[in-house]
């Protein structure tokens, strides 16, 4: 509704015209210019001064004053003209600016094929990243839906060293661990299609639902489908957000696997990718029917505990290696929960009824 309210009070701004600086000229402002006009004139006769004065004064203050006010109603006839100019030109460039607003809001608002498109590539030719992609996008303004194909780096680019500060040595540079990597990568990949989705819905009003399809190069195999819905999105704090936890409040297709502590992403054959996909949507999970997220696509193989969570668990369980590995790595990216494989959720439950 925040758009259809600025196409309500959209209003079109009228020039604002200027005054004439210069009041009409008085009889008796007139006079006292010829007074001092005649002062000067008869300065060195002392006598009958006054007199001569003041017929100075009758003798020429009609004709003065006429002067003055034919002198004064030109300038103004010419001022108004000059504003008439003004007026007519200003309010021109504002109707055109009006319109061009209005046909931007009811555009947005609207979703028509080709402005969504054209906002589309608006992006994708102003898009920074640390890496190249190939992008692919579908929509229509039936659908209300803007699928996009990704085709990732070989190289997510994520970095193998980090910075490390002790007391003694100051900031040091050390290779990071492979689950570091491995977990890095995987936010890499998340993190990117909540960035492409939030993007998408910044094009128009009519885009209710984003989908972002990620492949590996050549498109052999694929990463991860999820779709996004709008009135959700809207309500996330992206700033706050954990994506491999927030991935599962989406309808999503992708093989998650933890590996010593990390969140990977294992790669999905073409044909069971596009077949999974299918098949959410032949299930009404999707858009297509305009149902909300109700499921995924399977059954999870991982839980997303608070940290706190993880710790009892860890301290409570004799063989906690792998939920050790985990809460370091989460500690260490400064994450507030733990990503750990499913079992943990049971272990959870019942630690938490005989305590």
């Amino acid at each position: 509704m925040y758009f259809e309210n600025l196409l309500t009070q959209l209003g079109q701004k009228k020039y604002s015209r200027k005054r004439f600086g210069f009041a009409k000229p008085q009889k008796k402002e007139v006079k006292a210019l010829l007074e001092e006009e005649a002062k000067f004139l008869f300065e060195s006769e002392a006598n009958e001064r006054d007199k001569k004065v003041a017929d100075y004064v009758s003798t020429h203050l009609d004709k003065a004053f006429n002067d003055r006010q034919k002198q004064w109603l030109r300038l103004a006839d010419f001022f108004e003209k000059l504003e008439d100019y003004n007026e007519a030109k200003q309010n021109h460039t504002y109707l055109e600016a009006f319109l061009e607003e209005k046909s931007k809001l009811e555009k947005h608002i609207s979703g028509e094929d080709d402005y969504v498109m054209a906002g589309v590539s608006a992006i994708f030719s102003n898009l920074r990243l640390p890496y190249d992609l190939k992008l692919n996008v579908e929509y229509t303004k039936r659908n209300r839906c803007v699928a996009l194909d990704v085709e990732l780096p070989f190289d997510m680019g994520v970095p193998a060293i980090k910075e490390v500060y002790t007391a003694r040595l100051g900031s040091t540079y050390k290779d990071k661990l492979q689950r570091e990597i491995t977990q890095e990568t995987t936010d890499s990949i998340l993190s990117l299609a909540y960035y492409l989705a939030g993007l998408m819905f910044t094009v128009s009003v009519n885009v209710c639902y984003v989908q972002v399809a990620m492949w590996k190069t050549g498109h052999t195999e694929g990463q991860l489908w999820v779709e996004f819905e709008r009135d959700r999105f809207a309500a996330l704090n992206i700033k706050r957000i954990a994506p491999d936890a927030d991935i599962y409040n989406w309808t999503h297709v992708m093989n998650e696997k933890m590996v010593r502590g990390a969140m990977r992403l294992e790669s999905i054959r073409s044909t069971t990718f596009t077949t999974s996909i299918k098949n959410l949507e032949d299930g009404g999970v999707t858009h297509s029917n305009f149902i909300r997220p109700t499921k995924p696509m399977q059954k999870p193989t991982t839980c997303v505990l608070t940290m706190d969570d993880a710790i009892m668990i860890r301290d409570n369980i004799a063989d906690n290696q792998e939920i050790t590995e985990a809460i370091e790595l989460a500690d260490s990216q400064s994450k507030q929960s733990v990503v750990l494989p499913i079992k943990y959720e049971k272990i959870l439950s019942e630690l938490k009824k005989t305590n």
